[in-house]
């Protein structure tokens, strides 16, 4: 670019722009330079965050089915634990029937 930079400069030194079109001509240069520098920096953000994603995502995966697995155990607990409360409220009901049928006797 600053071959480009010489050349409005030159341009201007002989004559054949003016200091108006000169400074849009430079304004113009450090715009697309600016550009690029965004860009780069832009795809650069990019690549990172694509290579994090990937490092990242066998974590993930592995987190994910620890936490499934950790939740099917913990709902089997519960399940069993319900099981358990069920048969103890059966064995309540059962023995109160047992209680009322030998009070009416």
């Amino acid at each position: 670019m600053k071959e480009e930079r010489m050349l409005i400069l030159n341009m201007l030194n002989d004559g054949k722009i003016t200091a108006d079109e000169a400074v849009a001509l430079l304004n113009a240069i450090t715009a697309t330079e600016t550009g690029g520098k965004i860009d780069n920096f832009a795809h650069g953000v990019k690549a990172k965050a694509v290579g994090f994603a990937e490092k990242a995502e066998p974590k993930v995966k592995k987190a994910a089915a620890g936490i499934k697995n950790k939740s099917a155990e913990v709902i089997g607990n519960i399940k069993d634990k319900l099981k358990e409360k069920k048969a103890v409220e059966e064995e309540c009901i059962e023995v109160e029937i047992e209680e009322t049928e030998e009070t009416e006797e």
